[in-house]
């Protein structure tokens, strides 16, 4: 699926000799969703009327949430709990170029189900996948990156941090 690579980025943090946190992040875009559900169409043959639905229901999210699915390694397991928000080891934030942060305003650890390893075939054992939301209005600001600006996923922590970041075309 060549669009998951248009809308996937990657990175891993190294201390020494030693990799502190590897990280692969999706975002999930309309047209990632639709080349997703397209997809799983071709292969589940998907209930009539299900994958409009689908695509429709990402739309409408677009202008609630911006979504991302993470999944993330680190050498010690107990690192490895987006989840915990404030309390993890390592946290998760939104920057856009306009020089506006976003808190996520969920972070789901997903279960090792065999679903998300065709979606995403980079969740591999010992790497945790995530399904992280990020508010799409913070005091006012709408998320609209222009043309030319930066959108970065931030993984910061004690043991390292990691940036991710997408170039805007459109």
């Amino acid at each position: 699926m060549g669009v998951l690579d248009d809308w996937t980025r990657d990175g891993v943090y190294y201390e020494s000799m030693g990799a502190r946190l590897m990280a692969k992040a999706t975002w999930l875009t309309v047209p990632l969703v639709r080349a997703q559900v397209t997809y799983r169409d071709q292969h589940e043959t998907l209930p009539l009327g299900e994958p409009a639905q689908l695509i429709g229901a990402s739309k409408q999210g677009e202008s609630e949430s911006i979504r991302f699915f993470l999944a993330v390694h680190t050498p010690e397991w107990e690192w490895n709990h987006l989840e915990r928000g404030e309390a993890a080891v390592f946290r998760v934030r939104l920057r856009t170029s306009d020089g506006v942060e976003r808190e996520p305003s969920q972070i789901h650890r997903v279960a090792n189900d065999p679903r998300f390893h065709f979606l995403y075939p980079y969740l591999v054992p010992l790497w945790i996948g995530y399904e992280v939301r990020f508010p799409a209005v913070v005091d006012g600001n709408a998320f609209t990156p222009q043309a030319g600006s930066t959108v970065t996923l931030l993984l910061t922590g004690t043991p390292g941090h990691l940036t991710l970041d997408w170039h805007v075309d459109r």
